[in-house]
């Protein structure tokens, strides 16, 4: 959600899905358009994914997603 002037407006800034790979933690990925998620379990690519590490934490983003089986 947008906030504006400490309060959050009805306006959605950007969307989170979570994903997860063999052996490793689920992690989030932020998009700022509404993306159609696949079945769980699908394997997916990213379309321009990028990461930022902020104080030991790492962030995720992408343009989009496809299924590619």
């Amino acid at each position: 959600m947008k906030f504006e002037d400490g309060k959050r407006t009805k306006e959605i800034q950007a969307y989170k899905a979570w994903f997860s790979q063999e052996g490793l933690p689920p992690f989030e990925v932020k998009f700022e358009k509404k993306v159609e998620l696949p079945a769980y379990l699908s394997i997916v690519e990213f379309d321009n994914i990028e990461a930022c590490e902020v104080s030991y934490n790492i962030y995720f983003r992408a343009e989009d997603l496809k299924e590619v089986r």
